[in-house]
């Protein structure tokens, strides 16, 4: 059995060289990669400039990074959310707390700005019109300053406002249609505001609603429009019964083939003893009609019997089946049965 070779100390150094070359080669590219993955980024925070380098995806991230802080009502563009590149800017304005005294009445304000005539424009008040402001209004603003406005007050006033009522149609069957009837002229409702405003040297500027709330509720007008309709004389159309039979057709008009019949407010048949399904009094011009074929309220003429309206059903009147109205038993008999052409008015 011979002896296993060993490898010379030579080969083995070799080895461990090239494996810490390798590890020394991949840790520089991994430095080297990690420094270009970085952004060159210009921040500006309240007037004050600086560059910084950053990995952050957006300028919420920057501002972490940087340890600034944001609070409610400072200013951050692009906003928090926006993504960054290399060579953008992010502004920072942060709001400065202030105490404004207007009067008896005192203002805690965050201002975004730079001297106290921004915390003026931040309460409403105009720097311009010679207010008795301290410090002076071209002051810088400091964090925890008072700004004391001595000519300046809030007034507070209420007022009552009256709200107009609203319409409210309803039908009613037991008046002739298209009439109106006010059933309750209503009665307006009362309305309390409460304003602010802000007086400068005497003068009051504008109002600002403050609150409001609803005293009185208005009481609608409610009008009644009548829906019942005289359908005898709209199918007679005031004519005679002659008179109406024996008119001409009209020029205007869906003509439509169907089988009349007739009957009389006195046949013993008839469920609604003298009055229509519509509620009309049965007379000469009243028509039983079906609703799916014929709708109720449709002018129909008729040969040899003139104009009449469709304003009653029946069991028996299916489809173009019409049934007409006389006065008696003897004018239906001579009618009989008999199919012809009507013409449905528009």
């Amino acid at each position: 059995m011979e002896p296993v070779p060993h490898r010379s100390a030579r080969s083995l150094k070799t080895q461990y060289l090239i494996a810490a070359l390798l590890i020394a080669a991949l840790t520089i590219a991994a430095v080297s990669g990690f420094v270009w993955a970085r952004k060159s980024i210009t921040v500006i925070i309240d007037g004050r400039a600086c560059s910084c380098r950053t990995q952050a995806a957006d300028v919420a991230g920057l501002l972490e990074e940087a340890g600034v802080r944001v609070a409610d009502r400072d200013i951050v563009s692009p906003g928090p959310d926006e993504a960054i590149a290399d060579g953008d800017t992010v502004v920072v304005r942060h709001a400065i707390p202030v105490t404004v005294v207007l009067g008896n009445e005192s203002m805690q304000l965050r201002v975004v700005g730079a001297r106290v005539s921004d915390a003026l424009v931040a309460c409403g008040l105009d720097p311009t019109s010679g207010l008795k402001v301290t410090p002076d209004i071209g002051a810088h603003l400091t964090p925890g300053m008072t700004i004391e406005v001595t000519d300046v007050f809030l007034r507070v006033v209420q007022e009552e406002v009256s709200i107009p009522p609203k319409s409210r149609i309803v039908s009613d069957p037991s008046m002739p249609i298209n009439t109106r009837r006010v059933v309750n002229p209503g009665a307006p409702g009362k309305l309390l505001r409460v304003l602010e405003t802000v007086v400068t040297g005497g003068c009051e500027g504008g109002k600002v609603l403050k609150a409001q709330r609803v005293v009185e509720a208005p009481v609608d007008v409610v009008i009644a429009v009548g829906t019942a309709r005289d359908f005898t004389v709209a199918a007679r159309g005031g004519l005679g019964r002659r008179t109406a039979s024996q008119l001409p057709p009209p020029s205007e008009g869906t003509r439509m083939t169907v089988l009349a019949t007739a009957y009389h407010p006195r046949d013993n048949s008839l469920e609604g003893g003298f009055h229509a399904a519509t509620g009309a009094r049965l007379g000469y011009g009243i028509v039983a009609v079906d609703p799916d074929v014929i709708p109720l309220g449709t002018r129909i003429w008729v040969p040899g019997y003139g104009y009449g309206i469709a304003a009653d059903t029946g069991g028996a009147i299916k489809g173009d089946h019409i049934d007409l109205c006389f006065d008696t038993a003897a004018e239906m008999s001579a009618w009989g049965s008999r199919t012809l052409q009507v013409v449905l008015l528009p």
